[in-house]
Order: C-alpha cells, then structure tokens, then sequence
C-alpha cells in the first residue's frame, strides 16, 4: 500500500509539473499573440477586429487612438499611466473600465508600436 501511494504522488508531482510548464509556455507571446496580425503591422482593419468586443468605433478611428497611445508611449509615459488615463472621467473616451483600458493599450503596440509592447 506504501509503494502504491509513493507512485501515485510521484505521478501527481509529474502531472503538475507539465501542467505549469505547460502554462508558461502558452503565456509567451507569439508572432501573433492574442491579436490579429503579425506585431507591428499597422493594420488599422486588424486593430478593428481585435478592439470589437470593447468599441464600435469606425477602423480610421481605431487607428487614430492606437497612434495617439503610442505617441504617449514614445515620450515617456509608462503604459501604467495611459490604462489610468483612460480609467479616468473626462478623458476622450469617458472613462472606461480597467479591463477595456487594458486591453485597448496592449492591442495599440501589439499594431503600432511593438517596441512598447
């Protein structure tokens, strides 16, 4: 009985051992990560697909916030401070939740400023 409970808690040790490395593995950005198109590719439609869930704004609109994020990006502003902007009432788009922030920042350098992502 002894032996037989060490190989099933030796099994279950392996087991979560691929079920973790398994996990990192999957949390490493690819290529094409959680969005469409490859990283970096200015595709004001593939930005539009991605941010559906979180607006309905025209593609052209997209396109002029995601360059907006980056250029507050690019002079120094950490992405922390630009989710908190967004969060905040009275910014251009009246606040928006930290998920919707979140998410529309990291789709903005996933498409046109990946050095920032």
């Amino acid at each position: 009985m002894r032996g037989y409970l060490y190989t099933l808690a030796v099994l279950a040790f392996m087991v979560l051992g691929i079920a973790s490395s398994y996990a990192v593995a999957q949390a490493a950005p690819s290529d094409n990560g959680a969005f469409s198109g490859p990283m970096g590719d200015r595709n004001s439609h593939a930005l539009y697909v991605d941010l559906q869930p979180w607006t309905n704004a025209a593609p052209a609109t997209e396109e002029q916030l995601a360059q907006k994020i980056c250029a507050v990006l690019e002079n120094g502003a950490s992405e922390g401070e630009v989710i908190y902007n967004l969060e905040q009432p009275g910014s251009a788009n009246d606040p928006w939740p930290a998920a919707k922030a979140t998410f529309v920042t990291h789709a903005s350098e996933w498409h046109y400023c990946p050095d920032q992502y």
